[in-house]
């Protein structure tokens, strides 16, 4: 029988027998992964395991109550006011110019209706990248690294199984498509007993053109009553779940949309942070570079009640003769280090850290700027060049390499970059988990919301030794919850500092 799940990633695990065979690297230096499941020395660390299921990865009642609910909140409300200003024409953090040139899911016909989709409610399925990072606390933290790598669809179609070729089964589905309809638009029950008839269709197909690398499953069975093609009449339909770049939905669908006579799901709008060009060509030499654009959005989060949130942007160092104007947040950081008496449960950057330029925290080997914790931290970040070629990968750079960036970057110039502390490893495998964001702007107070008992996606886990993007090892969240700490579910009211204090001990 073919091994699946955690099968798969605990079989042929590295061996380390003898001196030195094991390195362990100087976390002043470079933060290396969390490793579950297993470790090169005893005892074994405990894996989320479902022995029922070897597909499933078990999420605990802490991690949803103190890290995952928060920390959706806090990018809900950043991504959907970003969205949300790009409708009204105004600049947003992580939304440039640049951004949308030429960019498929916001097309000039699109572009020229903002402001106008009064019936818009910024829905969203964005897929964020989620994994285990270590802090240099030592805290083992679920971190968010951007957006889907495998496109803008496929973890939410994913959430609909429970293991390869297991579907969940369809009233799972359909109760989730009647409470978005309900919670957002304002449909009735009544109205909701029969989807169809209440104007609910699936348009199938993900956009190929944009990558050719992203892959268009089957659709679940429970779609079958709702999918329409492109040649089907657009009498009756109201509510239309479909991924496509807008400029490729039929016609007619695009007319009644922009003329508020139908809703788009997702809001076409969401979709363009897989549509960056800039982003798709840097994927050539950085696998994960389309990570970046959503990450781009978010601030840099630290405290420890909600998701880790990596800094990401852009830093400008003046050319020879010119001025230093450079400002900014993207053009600093706030270093932190173990050495500080910073509590399990306090926010690093509140109570402590210094400020300095991006530059010279990944580079300066000056006396001033290293000590015992403050050491050149580059091999924990990516960077790439104004035109989007890779400068330097972190991770994986030798000392030439290294030498080589800082040379490049202390010429001047502008430069992006994300801070990238490896995710978390079991055995010999990089594993993320792919969680769709499902969110959207009340009709009534017009602020984000976020949908209780969302769709909950699914996990990829990637050979170190071979990483294959189009072949990962498929895993699927599991929540656990008990009777005694049904207050700490998802929707609840949040964690005191008490609470969260005994939580993070």
């Amino acid at each position: 029988m073919k091994q699946r799940g955690w099968q798969q990633l605990l079989s042929n695990l590295p061996r380390y027998r003898g001196n030195s065979h094991f390195h362990l690297p100087a976390y002043s230096e470079f933060m290396p992964p969390p490793r579950i499941g297993w470790r090169p020395y005893d005892p074994p660390h405990p894996a989320p395991r479902n022995p029922a299921n070897p597909s499933a990865w078990l999420i605990s009642e802490r991690e949803q109550a103190v890290e995952l609910q928060p920390g959706l909140e806090i990018i809900a409300r950043q991504v959907l006011s970003a969205l949300q200003r790009l409708d009204k024409d105004q600049s947003a953090e992580g939304v440039s110019k640049r951004v949308l040139e030429g960019n498929s899911y916001w097309p000039p016909e699109l572009a020229a209706v903002r402001g106008g989709l009064a019936h818009e409610r910024f829905v969203t399925f964005a897929p964020l990248v989620l994994s285990r990072t270590q802090d240099d606390k030592g805290r083992v933290r679920w971190t968010f690294f951007g957006g889907s790598e495998q496109g803008p669809d496929r973890a939410f179609w994913k959430s609909f199984y429970i293991a390869p070729g297991r579907e969940r089964p369809p009233e799972y589905a359909v109760d989730f498509v009647r409470r978005l309809l309900q919670t957002v638009y304002g449909v009735s029950h009544a109205r909701l007993t029969d989807l169809r008839q209440a104007g609910f269709r699936i348009l199938p197909g993900s956009g190929h053109t944009v990558c050719a690398r992203w892959r268009q499953d089957p659709l679940p069975s429970w779609t079958r009553p709702f999918v329409m093609n492109d040649e089907d009449p657009i009498d009756g339909v109201r509510y239309l779940l479909t991924f496509r770049p807008f400029g490729s939905i039929p016609q007619p669908v695009r007319e009644a949309y922009i003329k508020g006579r139908l809703h788009l799901l997702p809001f076409p709008g969401s979709l363009l942070f897989w549509g960056v060009q800039g982003f798709l060509g840097l994927e050539q030499d950085l696998p994960l570079a389309s990570q970046i654009p959503l990450l781009n959005v978010c601030e840099r989060h630290e405290a420890t009640q909600g998701l880790r949130i990596l800094q990401s942007g852009w830093m400008h160092e003046p050319r020879e003769g010119e001025t230093d104007t450079a400002k900014g947040p993207g053009n600093t950081f706030r270093r932190t280090h173990r050495w500080e008496r910073v509590a399990r449960h306090e926010d690093s950057l509140a109570v402590s850290g210094h400020e300095d330029r991006v530059a010279r925290v990944l580079f300066s080997c000056e006396p001033i700027d290293v000590d015992l914790y403050n050491k050149p931290m580059a091999r924990n970040v990516h960077i790439w060049t104004e035109d989007h070629e890779l400068l330097l990968d972190g991770p994986r750079a030798d000392r030439e390499q290294l030498m080589r960036a800082a040379e490049i970057v202390s010429a001047g110039g502008s430069f992006g970059y994300r801070f990238f502390y490896p995710p978390m490893v079991v055995g010999s495998y990089e594993v993320f988990w792919h969680l769709p964001l499902v969110a959207f702007v009340d009709r009534k107070t017009k602020k984000p919301e976020l949908l209780e008992d969302p769709p909950l996606g699914y996990l990829t886990a990637y050979d170190t030794r071979n990483p294959r993007l189009t072949s990962p090892v498929e895993l699927w969240p599991e929540l656990r919850r008990r009777p005694e700490v049904a207050h700490c579910a998802p929707g609840d009211r949040p964690v005191s500092e008490q609470g969260q204090r005994r939580l993070c001990e």
